[in-house]
């Protein structure tokens, strides 16, 4: 949740967020972005609004003046954001009193700490809360760019949403929007308190909010007598521009059953392919505090996973292997066919989650498949140590410094593929392997 005043911290604290000797920081395009392009969060939902807008009525020259305007907006962004995040990141272990970008209070747990520079707020997903996991912390990240994706292409009119995105850098993971004309006293519909008090106080956005719904294929469900398609804690707001807008994505798409693991509801979620196929509508809230009646929407996520398990993954398996003969050269894979199948995006757009790369690999019939599972689950098991052992050192130098990090990448990458050296393989990424695709 937005919890301050976005206006008082942009006029009075931000000025010490960066002082004469951080210079070096302020690039031309980052001035630009933060004086001229002040009100880049106008021009983009302006734009954004006359793409929804868009018809076949419109020509050719129109649409690319908006495409245009619509990366050179971008562009600005990503520019600063990645300036900032850099920062932002190589500080985390810093004292406050020494950081160059310091956070500040802004209510919620989920998102992280939160930081503002120049217009843009950034949410740090660490597991330093305790609630959860670096890793779970990043997955939670992620869903809530995923979302936005989906929920942009609902095209809904008159329906506005941050600029954003995600910053990967050193093993940790940032997100960053424009900073929006919301505070407290705009939340409209939702709830900015884990459901202590509700808004349910404007027709439009709860219509809005419901259309998204339907397109998502999302359940309604009952909290607190207000009627909700969409989580309870995701809000909705009119800003003190006039325009509605909707905010904290990450919980849109249902999640799986409980697997044991501690929060597994805020980052195990089913995929928004598998979400908008199911026979019946599924709900955001499954498995959480935020329903009245959960026996029947929990009942059917159980379900849902059941036909996942036994219809979509074992359907997947022979789908595949078709597609990976395809590719076949004199009877082996070549190296080209590894970029050209594009395994996690053939998973995606199945509905399967990338974590049943381990039941995928079990089910396989072909030598020539199950070695491109394996390979997948490899490559992601060994960057996910690589991020554990920068965070690692990070917190050991405290500093922010490049050298180190690149040492550790070097180190670990010629472990992995050192032609004798057994012990990574057996003692590091055997069972990371078995811990996240098991």
């Amino acid at each position: 949740m937005y919890g301050v005043d976005y206006y008082n911290i942009v006029s009075g604290d931000s000025s010490d967020s960066t002082s004469e000797e951080e210079e070096p920081l302020e690039t031309e395009a980052v001035k630009k972005f933060a004086g001229t392009y002040a009100d880049i969060n106008q021009r983009f939902q302006k734009v954004a609004q006359s793409i929804f807008s868009v018809t076949t009525y419109h020509n050719a020259t129109h649409l690319i003046q908006l495409n245009l305007e619509f990366i050179d907006i971008s562009k600005d962004f990503l520019h600063a954001a990645r300036k900032f995040g850099k920062v932002i990141i190589s500080e985390i272990f810093l004292p406050y009193d020494q950081k160059t970008v310091r956070p500040i209070q802004m209510g919620g747990v989920i998102g992280g700490e939160k930081y503002i520079v120049h217009n843009i707020l950034f949410k740090f997903a660490t597991g330093k809360v305790g609630a959860f996991s670096d890793e779970a912390a990043s997955k939670i990240a992620g869903h809530e760019l995923k979302s936005l994706v989906h929920i942009w292409n609902c095209r809904v009119p008159e329906l506005c949403y941050p600029l954003q995105c995600l910053i990967d850098y050193l093993g940790f993971r940032l997100v960053a929007m424009i900073l929006l004309p919301i505070n407290y006293d705009t939340l409209k519909v939702g709830s900015s308190d884990g459901g202590k008090s509700i808004n349910y106080a404007d027709r439009k956005l709860v219509s809005q909010m419901r259309h998204i719904g339907q397109k998502l294929n999302l359940a309604t469900h009952k909290f607190q007598d207000s009627s909700f398609r969409l989580p309870v804690d995701l809000e909705g707001h009119i800003g003190n521009d006039g325009r509605r807008y909707v905010v904290d994505l990450s919980r849109v798409f249902p999640p799986v059953p409980p697997s044991g693991v501690k929060n597994s509801n805020l980052w195990q979620l089913f995929r928004p392919e598998f979400v908008k196929d199911n026979p019946s509508p599924m709900c955001s809230d499954g498995f959480s505090g935020f329903m009245d009646f959960p026996d029947e929407h929990n009942l059917i996520l159980k379900l849902a996973a059941k036909r996942l398990h036994t219809e979509v993954i074992p359907n997947f398996v022979p789908f595949f292997e078709s597609m990976v003969n395809l590719h076949l050269v004199d009877g082996a894979l070549p190296l080209k066919a590894f970029d050209n199948l594009k395994l996690p995006r053939l998973l995606h757009q199945a509905g399967i989650n990338l974590r049943y790369l381990g039941i995928l690999c079990g089910l396989a019939r072909s030598k020539e498949s199950r070695t491109m599972y394996l390979i997948e689950m490899v490559a992601r098991s060994v960057k996910k140590i690589l991020n554990r052992m920068m965070r690692k050192r990070m917190a050991e130098l405290l500093f922010p410094m490049e050298t180190p990090y690149i040492a550790v990448v070097r180190t670990h990458l010629n472990s992995v593929f050192h032609p004798t050296d057994e012990y990574v393989w057996k003692e590091k990424i055997y069972p990371e392997i078995i811990r996240g695709y098991r």
